[in-house]
Order: structure tokens, then C-alpha cells, then sequence
């Protein structure tokens, strides 16, 4: 009978080695997959973020170098890199109006300009200080 009982122990204890052995197995299959699984979502994760603020960096410093304000950048998603990329593009938009109305202004400015430079010359001749003037000018070649 002790026979017995040590034959059923030891059976017992070969089992739940057996068992222990499956658990630990199955445990550093699931930790190492688990940390796969991290790893991978980690670098697409990483990526999603990395790949928008370079193409905004680049965007940015090619319109610091250039001083081209039509290079607007495309948008793919709505996060908070998404909203800067938008906001970004707005200046862009804003700075293209404003350079449009400074130069029709300043088009505007040569017009006038010219306007009061064509409308003096016109009566420069028939003031009475161009006619002293005048004067002034024969004398002194008169004199000489």
C-alpha cells in the first residue's frame, strides 16, 4: 500500500511538472508576443507622428528658404498634427492674400504716383514762380 501511495505521488508530481512546465512555456510565449505585438504598434505609432511634423518641417523651411507661400501640405488625418497642418495652411492662405493686396496697393501707388508727376509737369510751366525761375535762369546765362 505505501508502494502504492508513492507510485500515485510520484505520478502526481510528474504531472504537475508537466503542467508547471506548459505554464511557464505558455507564459514567455505570451510575454515575448505580446512585447512583438507592442513593438509593432509602437513603431507605427511613432511613424504616424515622425512622418507629418517632418513633412512640416520640410514644408516649413522650404518656404523660409524660398519665400514661396503656395506650398500648402496635404492633410491626412484630424488628430492634433492634423490641426497644426491645417493651421499652418491658413497662414499660408492669409499670407498669400495679404502679399496680393500689398501689391495691388502698391500698384495702385505707382498709378497715383505717376498721375501727380504728369499733373505737376503740367502746371509747373504755367505758374508765376517757373516764370521767375525762367527769369532768373537768362539773367545769370545773359551774364556770362
Amino acid at each position: 500500500m505505501v508502494k502504492m501511495n508513492i507510485d500515485s505521488v510520484n505520478g502526481s508530481a510528474a504531472s504537475s511538472e508537466a503542467a508547471f512546465t506548459r505554464t511557464i512555456a505558455i507564459t514567455i510565449t505570451a510575454a515575448l508576443v505580446g512585447l512583438a505585438v507592442i513593438g509593432v504598434m509602437g513603431w507605427f505609432f511613432g511613424r504616424s507622428i515622425i512622418l507629418p511634423l517632418g513633412s512640416m518641417q520640410r514644408a516649413i523651411s522650404r518656404t523660409a528658404d524660398e519665400l514661396d507661400f503656395t506650398d500648402a501640405i496635404r492633410i491626412r488625418s484630424k488628430d492634433e498634427i492634423g490641426r497644426t497642418l491645417e493651421a499652418y495652411n491658413q497662414l499660408l492662405a492669409k499670407l498669400r492674400t495679404s502679399f496680393s493686396e500689398i501689391q495691388s496697393a502698391s500698384a495702385r501707388m505707382v498709378t497715383i504716383t505717376e498721375e501727380v508727376d504728369r499733373s505737376s509737369r503740367e502746371i509747373a510751366p504755367k505758374t508765376p514762380m517757373h516764370r521767375v525761375m525762367r527769369l532768373r535762369a537768362w539773367r545769370r546765362r545773359s551774364k556770362n
